[in-house]
């Protein structure tokens, strides 16, 4: 079965539909995780507190270029209150060691649980976008 979600992290590592930048961006964000060089850059449009399109440039590991295309994938066409809803489900879960809390679309991440050093590479995209609409 956790091969079946590494493939799945793999392919969102190597298959990015959301990389990029958002043109027409009204809010942005970029954060630094120094211990392993992860860099992650979100833009988004926002218009009337819908997400209407999100990009990420993550420069970093496979596992923080899939959990930035998974949140991109997730949150574009959500509200801010439910962007910031999943973040914090997510970092929540994380935090409390919770992998069976995490939404299907993020149990490809469970295997972190047993690799605590690789734990920042799945949650700074979500760190970033906590960020980002902490001005919304």
């Amino acid at each position: 079965m956790m091969n079946i979600y590494q493939n799945s992290m793999l392919d969102h590592a190597q298959n990015q539909t959301y990389v990029g930048e958002c043109t027409n961006a009204t809010h942005h964000a970029h954060l630094h995780n120094r211990l392993c060089g992860d860099n992650v850059k979100l833009t988004a449009h926002i218009d009337n507190n819908i997400i209407t399109d999100m990009r990420f440039q993550t420069n970093g590991c496979s596992i923080c270029k899939a959990s930035s295309s998974i949140l991109c994938e997730t949150l574009s066409g959500q509200s801010v209150s439910e962007a910031r809803d999943f973040a914090a489900q997510i970092t929540t879960a994380i935090a409390d060691k919770s992998p069976e809390n995490l939404p299907q679309n993020m149990a490809v991440f469970a295997s972190i649980f047993t690799t605590p050093a690789r734990v920042r590479c799945v949650t700074l995209p979500f760190e970033t976008i906590t960020e980002m609409l902490s001005s919304s």
